[in-house]
């Protein structure tokens, strides 16, 4: 099983050039409570009033 995988990995890195990642980012709930999203949002609320 082990080797199929890596014989999967290495026809996937010849073909593309790079290995292929499907997931890119780790899915976030936009209802989460994010400090860091409200101050951009704050701020950019502020530099469109100005």
């Amino acid at each position: 099983m082990l080797a199929n995988r890596r014989a999967a990995r290495l026809e996937e890195i010849a073909e593309h050039g790079r290995p292929v990642s499907f997931r890119k980012a780790v899915h976030k709930s936009k209802k989460v409570y994010d400090r860091k999203r409200l101050k951009r949002m704050e701020q950019k609320l502020s530099d469109k009033s100005e």
